[in-house]
């Protein structure tokens, strides 16, 4: 780990898509109760 963690990094955007899904799926099973 180098202390450059501003430089992209290439897995930064799947990780926020995989959250994104993630928060959507909890959203709708909240939804659905």
């Amino acid at each position: 780990m180098s202390a450059d963690s501003s430089s992209n990094q290439p897995g930064f955007t799947e990780f926020v898509v995989l959250i994104a899904l993630i928060i959507s799926l909890v959203a709708l099973s909240i939804d659905a109760i």
